[in-house]
C-alpha cells in the first residue's frame, strides 16, 4: 500500500439526492463539503429556472455551465503568460 493510499479516506458526497462514494486526501476532504453544496445550489437553482426538465438534464447543465466557466477563467491566464514571455523575450534580445 503506497503512502498516497493510506492517506486517503471515503467520503459520501450527495449530489442531487444520490450518494456517491469518494476517495480523498485530507486536504480534498476539507473542500468536498463546499464543492457538493455548490453544486447543489446550482442545481436548485437550475430547477427553478426549468421545471419541465428530468435530473439528467439539470446535471449536465450544471456540468456545461462549469466546464465553460472552467475554460474562460483558464484563457486570460495564457494570454498573459504569453505576453509576459514575449515581453521577457524582447528584454533579452535588448540586452544581447
Amino acid at each position: 500500500m503506497t503512502e498516497q493510499e493510506k492517506s486517503t479516506k471515503r467520503i459520501t458526497v450527495v449530489i442531487a439526492g444520490r450518494s456517491y462514494p469518494v476517495k480523498a486526501t485530507e486536504a480534498e476532504a476539507r473542500l468536498i463539503p463546499s464543492i457538493e453544496k455548490k453544486i447543489n445550489d446550482q442545481i436548485m437553482k437550475i430547477q427553478m429556472s426549468y421545471k419541465e426538465l428530468d435530473m439528467q438534464d439539470y446535471l449536465s447543465m450544471v456540468l456545461l455551465t462549469n466546464i465553460m466557466s472552467s475554460n474562460n477563467a483558464e484563457k486570460p491566464n495564457t494570454e498573459a503568460v504569453s505576453e509576459k514571455l514575449d515581453h521577457l523575450n524582447s528584454l533579452i534580445e535588448s540586452v544581447i
